[in-house]
C-alpha cells in the first residue's frame, strides 16, 4: 500500500514528447503508478470519474487530478507539473503526503493575466476558454500556466469564492471575472508651462551650437493615466450533476464579429458576450 509518495517533474519523464510535456505543464493533470492507480480506484467512494489526490507537503497544499498511469518501479512515484513543483517549494527526494478528496462544484472565480496578448487575438474569449480545458480543480492565491494558442499565459487565481478549499471547473459553466490592472498613485496630468518648453527648447539649441547655458529648465512630462474596470464575463448557467462530464468547459462566449472586424484589442467591458 502507497502512503506517501515522492514527486518528479514531467520533463523528467523518460517517454513523453516535448509537446506532451508541455500540454501536462499547463495542466493540474498527474501521473502515477500502476499500483497506486488501483489503489485509488479501490478506495473511490464517489460517484466522481475523476481521480482528485491533495499533496502536503510542509505548509502547502495542492490538488491534482490522477489523468494516467507510468512505468516507473517506483510506486510511490508520482509525476507533476512544474508549477505544481514550485508551488510546493518541493525539495527532490522528500515524501508528500497525501489524500483522496471530493472537491465541490465551482461557478465563479477571479482571475489575473500575467500578460494580455490574448486580448489581441480573433477571438480572445475563445482563446481563454481553451486554455482552462486542462484544468479541473481550480484554488485561490495559487498562479497557473495556461496554452493560448501554443504560448503560456501565467494566470493568477485571485479567488474561487470556496473559502480556502479547491474547486470543481469540470462540466460547468464558470462566471469568470477579470481583475483590473492597478494604477500608481503618483502618477501626474500636468502639462508642461509653455515657459518651460521654451527654456528647455532653447537649452537644446545651445547645446547644438556649444554655448553653455546656466537657466534652470523644469519639465513636467505629461501623464495620462488609464483605469480598467473589473471585467465579468457571464455565462448561463445549466444544471448539472457533481462530476457528470469528463470534459473541462469554460463556456465563455464569443464576441459579436459582425460589428466591427477593425477591433484589434478585446477591452474587456461593455460587450454583449452570449
Amino acid at each position: 500500500m502507497v502512503e506517501t509518495l515522492t514527486a518528479s517533474p514531467y520533463f523528467l519523464h523518460p517517454t513523453l514528447s516535448e509537446d506532451e510535456i508541455t500540454n501536462y505543464n499547463c495542466s493540474n493533470k498527474a501521473l502515477v503508478s500502476k499500483t497506486l492507480f488501483q489503489q485509488i480506484i479501490n478506495n473511490q467512494t464517489h460517484q466522481n470519474k475523476m481521480f482528485i489526490l491533495g499533496l502536503y507537503y510542509k505548509e502547502k497544499k495542492i490538488y491534482v487530478e490522477v489523468a494516467g498511469v507510468h512505468d516507473e518501479e517506483l510506486n510511490n512515484l508520482i509525476f507533476i507539473p512544474s508549477w505544481i513543483y514550485q508551488h510546493l517549494n518541493y525539495k527532490d527526494g522528500d515524501t508528500i503526503n497525501f489524500l483522496q478528496t471530493y472537491p465541490k462544484i465551482g461557478d465563479k472565480v477571479k482571475i489575473k493575466p500575467e500578460s494580455d496578448f490574448y486580448a489581441y487575438m480573433d477571438d480572445p474569449i475563445e482563446s481563454l476558454r481553451n486554455g482552462f480545458e486542462n484544468y479541473s480543480i481550480l484554488m485561490s492565491n495559487t498562479t497557473i500556466p495556461i496554452l493560448i494558442n501554443g504560448i503560456q499565459l501565467n494566470v493568477k487565481i485571485i479567488d474561487n469564492y470556496k473559502k480556502n478549499q479547491p474547486s470543481n471547473i469540470r462540466g460547468i459553466e464558470l462566471e469568470v471575472e477579470i481583475e483590473p490592472d492597478e494604477v500608481p498613485n503618483n502618477t501626474s496630468n500636468k502639462k508642461p508651462k509653455l515657459d518651460d518648453t521654451l527654456d528647455e527648447t532653447l537649452n537644446n539649441l545651445n547645446n547644438i551650437s556649444g554655448t553653455a547655458n546656466t537657466s534652470n529648465t523644469n519639465t513636467t512630462t505629461n501623464t495620462n493615466t488609464t483605469t480598467n474596470n473589473s471585467t465579468s464575463i457571464p455565462t448561463t448557467t445549466n444544471t448539472v450533476n457533481d462530476f457528470d462530464d469528463f470534459s473541462t468547459m469554460l463556456p465563455m462566449s464569443a464576441l459579436n464579429t459582425n460589428s466591427n472586424n477593425n477591433q484589434k484589442k478585446f477591452p474587456g467591458k461593455g460587450y454583449s458576450l452570449k
